[in-house]
């Protein structure tokens, strides 16, 4: 769908958690319906994985480089309505779903669903908010400018050492290198003018 709609090439990333898309989304009704339901409902939490991260990114400004608040949160969610919607009396322990005429499952799910929003968003909020108070929660402003990956990865040698084979030469260090970025009078400028938030 990425491909064909979206980006209009192929990206692993976006393949893979697609794939996790469906796995999460069948998860907890897998014992309790038909095997073409779980393929419906898997197709359709990959959808719920694409939009979702576009909302996240795009309406909210939420970097989430992983995307794994949209396959395991949204999709989730989905997936533990999806259990309640289409679980089949011959499968489920309980009680059949929605879709057979039973909105038992579909009232439990939606207290389920409330239940963990609160409790994690409530112990969520708690740990940020003391990360924030003891100035952890987030990196310096030169790793956050030049990208925590990098920094992190100039630490080692070996990854020194391949960028030195890539340049071919002896005397390139990443890390000085970013420093340099980070000091420049660009990055000066750009923290000046830094771009409001919409």
């Amino acid at each position: 769908v990425d491909k064909v709609l979206v980006s209009k090439m192929w990206r692993v990333g976006k393949l893979c958690n697609g794939i996790l898309a469906g796995c999460v989304s069948v998860t907890a009704g897998c014992a309790s319906m038909e095997t073409f339901v779980s393929i419906f409902v898997g197709i359709i939490g990959g959808l719920v994985y694409m939009y979702s991260s576009y909302v996240l990114l795009y309406k909210f400004k939420v970097d989430d480089p992983l995307h794994a608040s949209a396959v395991h949160g949204f999709c989730g969610l989905w997936g533990l309505l999806a259990a309640a919607l289409f679980a089949t009396e011959g499968f489920s322990p309980t009680h059949a779903g929605l879709v057979y005429g039973d909105a038992r499952p579909l009232a439990a799910a939606v207290v389920g669903a409330l239940s963990i929003i609160a409790w994690c968003g409530l112990l969520s909020s708690l740990m940020f908010w003391s990360l924030k108070m003891f100035g952890v929660l987030r990196v310096n402003l030169q790793t956050e400018l030049v990208g925590i990956d990098v920094m992190e990865e100039t630490k080692s040698k070996g990854t020194v050492r391949f960028f030195e084979m890539v340049d071919g030469s002896k005397t390139l260090h990443l890390s000085s290198a970013m420093e340099k970025v980070a000091s420049s009078s660009a990055v000066e400028e750009a923290l000046v003018t830094k771009p409001s938030v919409a």
